[in-house]
């Protein structure tokens, strides 16, 4: 058993080390938020909110866009039915699914409004 415990956890390293990213030669403009870490300080916007922006989105805007997600999901589901019917499915898919998906998972910290055009 013991054997088998540590061929199950090499075989979980070696897996973990093919997923991880090489981070040799990023390369990221000015005022740009990389997605991938790590980067370049002067790649983060110069405008970023305060810290208790940011301790107050996640303490508080984050579990209200959890709790809003989970009502989407609700009014979604008893929705699709006449979406289906009028052909509206795309506007209760984007109101009542990727709003609230959005608002919580895709917006920065510290900011109160998720504008899609913005490159993060």
């Amino acid at each position: 058993m013991n054997q088998w415990i540590r061929v199950v956890t090499v075989l979980a390293v070696l897996l973990g080390m093919m997923g991880t990213p090489a981070f040799g030669g990023y390369e990221c403009s000015p005022g740009c938020v990389p997605s991938t870490y790590p980067c370049a300080e002067d790649c983060y916007e110069e405008d970023s909110p305060p810290g208790e922006f940011i301790i107050a989105d996640v303490l508080i805007l984050r579990p209200l866009g959890l709790i809003s997600m989970a009502v989407g999901l609700t009014g979604a589901a008893l929705a699709m039915p006449w979406g289906c019917s009028s052909c509206t499915t795309h506007r209760v898919r984007k109101e009542l699914l990727e709003e609230p998906w959005n608002y919580t998972f895709a917006r920065p910290l510290g900011e109160e409004t998720f504008d899609r055009d913005r490159r993060y």
